[in-house]
């Protein structure tokens, strides 16, 4: 099995709406959020899982739709949980047969983050 891993970035602001009303992520404010995506395959076309150009192409309009945006008009709840598994529902559709997404992993601080690892 060979893993291929990148690493993507996006700005944007959220506010959480099932936290407490004077909770700090109840108000509206920004992060520099970092993605990984991890991708496995048991055969390698070309000597790759991947290209990661492809990859690009793949992930460019995905985080286009949150790149500078309020998250809270994509998610309801725009949690780095949420993302993830979002980020995660939109690739599995893009990539080619024989390549499984192993995970997304949202940083929302460099301290901090959620990872989503669809099953199946």
């Amino acid at each position: 099995m060979m893993i291929i891993c990148k690493t993507y970035g996006f700005d944007a602001a959220h506010h959480l709406t099932e936290v407490p009303e004077h909770h700090p992520c109840s108000f509206v404010h920004g992060h520099s959020y970092r993605v990984d995506i991890a991708l496995e395959s048991e055969a390698l076309e070309k000597g790759m899982v991947l290209d990661f150009h492809q990859l690009d192409d793949i992930m460019r309009p995905i985080l286009a739709q949150f790149d500078h945006s309020d998250l809270n008009d994509t998610l309801e709840n725009p949690t780095a949980e949420l993302i993830s598994i979002w980020i995660a529902q939109n690739i599995v559709m893009l990539i080619p047969q024989g390549i499984r997404l192993l995970f997304v992993r949202v940083w929302e601080t460099e301290k901090a983050y959620a990872e989503y690892r669809p099953t199946g």
